[in-house]
């Protein structure tokens, strides 16, 4: 066994577990908390000792997530995990493609070793975002908002997701999408939005449960938010 994994304190390294119930209990440890490095570490030690070259990637990736943009320890892991996923990503995002995503390199992106953003059309979001949750520590959403029709059913459907990011080029559904906001219940988890025009500022300004946000960013100038 690994020495990281003996210094984080894997509680199934000295028990007759088998691996693939080690596997399950970790995962299901990352699933609850998605923010978290610990559990991440641990598993990535499991499938080190196991063979399993994403046990890697976790770990890289996990160091990039924590390294500032500009130092130049990112450049040598960057092409580390290019080799990586070259070789596996495939793999690696197979039980998520299986639910419908079809173009995985657009729609898809692992993030710590894990798929933690994917790109839906809002009207998929209450269907595929449950079924993404069971298996995989979802932090953000990106949809795409063709009507209005889909606006309840998606924003229910990412209340427990910390990223939000919304693309429509319908000035009615853009409004819509701002009343919808007040009924929107993220128990004070989200911390990012993405949005379009003045309609979301002033609608994310008036509603106590965004107000939490520590990233936003909105494509049309002039919205008065700073």
């Amino acid at each position: 066994m690994p020495e990281a994994a003996r210094r984080r304190g894997n509680p199934w390294s000295e028990t007759a577990m088998t691996s693939d119930d080690a596997s399950a209990h970790l995962l299901a440890e990352i699933l609850a908390d998605p923010a978290r490095d610990a559990a991440r570490l641990v598993y990535a030690d499991h499938l080190i000792e196991h063979g399993d070259p994403r046990g890697e990637l976790v770990h890289v990736q996990c160091k990039l997530e924590n390294l500032p943009w500009d130092d130049p320890a990112r450049r040598p892991l960057e092409r580390q995990v290019s080799d990586l996923l070259a070789v596996d990503e495939t793999a690696w995002t197979r039980d998520v493609r299986a639910l419908g995503f079809t173009d995985h390199l657009h729609q898809v992106n692992l993030r710590r070793g894990f798929v933690e953003r994917v790109t839906v059309g809002a009207e998929q979001a209450p269907t595929l975002v449950p079924a993404l949750r069971a298996i995989t520590p979802l932090r953000e959403v990106h949809a795409r908002l063709r009507d209005v029709a889909s606006i309840d059913g998606f924003g229910a459907a990412v209340a427990d997701v910390e990223g939000v990011s919304v693309a429509t080029s319908n000035l009615e559904v853009t409004r819509a999408l701002a009343r919808s906001f007040v009924g929107w219940r993220q128990h004070g988890k989200l911390r990012m939005l993405h949005g379009i025009g003045p309609e979301l500022a002033r609608s994310i300004a008036a509603v106590p449960a965004l107000r939490g946000l520590d990233h936003l960013r909105l494509s049309a100038a002039g919205s008065g938010v700073g």
